[in-house]
């Protein structure tokens, strides 16, 4: 798991988004830390990785990319990548930059979440203060 470059490629280019992944990845199963079980990869059907950017100022915008891998006799697919988009407004200010990764547990889900769903409407509280997690 060794990233080849140090040069981050284009973050919207395929190679830029695999890259942000192994980058996240690295982080997250350094020996030093200790908040994410390591047997999560053997009980896992899929892997998405997450990066988004948030910025607000009473009105918001959200855009991202994924990158989703699927577990398979054979080991893992080959990545496969989402664009994310999101719109929203309420009592906020700032910028707020996010890498995630989500485990997926069964099949059901790993559709969901790669699933064409087009609009949908919610409701989110967030509140971010500071500089938290890994990296």
């Amino acid at each position: 798991m060794s990233t080849t470059s140090s040069t981050r490629p284009n973050p919207t280019t395929m190679e830029g988004m695999i890259w942000n992944a192994n980058h996240v990845l690295e982080s997250a199963v350094k020996p030093s830390i200790k908040g994410m079980p390591k047997g999560l990869f053997d009980k896992c059907v899929g892997i998405v990785f997450v990066n988004t950017v948030k910025v607000g100022l009473i009105f918001s915008g959200t855009v991202g990319s994924a990158i989703a891998l699927r577990k398979t006799e054979n080991g893992w697919s080959p990545p496969c990548a989402v664009g994310l988009s999101n719109l929203g407004f309420g009592i906020l200010a700032g910028v707020s930059v996010s890498d995630l990764i989500i485990f997926v547990f069964d099949e059901e889900s790993m559709k969901g979440l790669v699933a064409d769903k087009g609009m949908t409407l919610g409701t989110n509280i967030e509140l971010t203060v500071g500089q938290a997690g890994i990296g």
